[in-house]
């Protein structure tokens, strides 16, 4: 007769399951790509580029090349900050960090206390070459490489949204989230989007400045559970077929 397993015998080093982590900290260079992936692969679903890219999906490789240069060019901007969600497995054998989300978060206004410490942080030769070369690369991209993403009526959408509160005085100082991007597997039930977002709330309830969020239709409910409100929704139309309004929406502890 074969003798009964022992179940307390030792495990084999691979098999002991790593201890999780999930926390949110500040990105670094080294997050770049990570970063960029999740937001083209976000963006493929987005309807706001379907005005903008339609070939983006078919054409994925120069579409990642598009995002990359902008995710450089947000990065290096002295007001901006892009945070980053990371899942961290600890096991015997070592461990894996995964960037599981990330949000960038952008200090508008010349009275705005975070703006004025963000730029502070930025200044300095070596920070302005870097930013120029960020821009510099945005630009190679468009007149030289781009057949996937029209600027000019980029550039007409986003004024569009852009109007819909920089004519109201009372948003001049703002934290404005450009992006708050989770990876697909990890948007629902796992909380990240929620710390992400939270991160910037609870920063502008204690220095009393309003949040200011152009949202997706699908992350629109998502702002306000958070006790965001709608602004105003504005007209997306330039394929009129696909057009449809987006919803400006602000979160203000005043």
């Amino acid at each position: 007769m074969a003798s009964k397993q022992n179940a307390d015998a030792p495990l084999a080093l691979d098999e002991i399951v790593p201890t999780k982590d999930i926390y949110c900290r500040w990105a670094t260079r080294a997050d770049i790509p990570a970063i960029a992936k999740i937001l083209m692969t976000n963006f493929l679903t987005f309807e706001f580029h379907d005005h903008f890219c339609p070939r983006r999906t078919e054409r994925q490789e120069e579409f990642y090349l598009f995002v990359l240069a902008r995710v450089r060019m947000f990065f290096v901007r002295p007001s901006i900050r892009m945070m980053v969600a990371e899942k961290l497995d600890v096991g015997v054998t070592g461990q894996k960090a995964e960037i599981l989300g990330f949000a960038a978060w952008d200090a508008q206004g010349n009275e705005n206390p975070i703006n004025a410490e963000w730029t502070r942080e930025s200044q300095g030769w070596l920070n302005t070459t870097e930013q120029k070369l960020a821009d510099a690369e945005v630009l190679y991209h468009q007149h030289t490489r781009n057949t996937v993403f029209d600027y000019a009526l980029f550039n007409q959408a986003r004024q569009r949204l852009h109007d819909a509160y920089e004519h109201d005085t009372s948003f001049d100082n703002n934290l404005h989230l450009q992006f708050l991007m989770v990876k697909p597997e990890w948007q629902k039930g796992h909380g990240i989007g929620h710390r992400l977002l939270q991160w910037g709330l609870d920063v502008a309830d204690k220095v009393k400045l309003p949040v200011v969020i152009e949202s997706s239709l699908a992350g629109y409910n998502f702002y306000l559970r958070h006790g965001c409100r709608l602004l105003k929704m504005i007209r997306i139309d330039f394929v009129p077929e696909k057009a449809y309004d987006m919803p400006v929406v602000v979160y203000d502890p005043r």
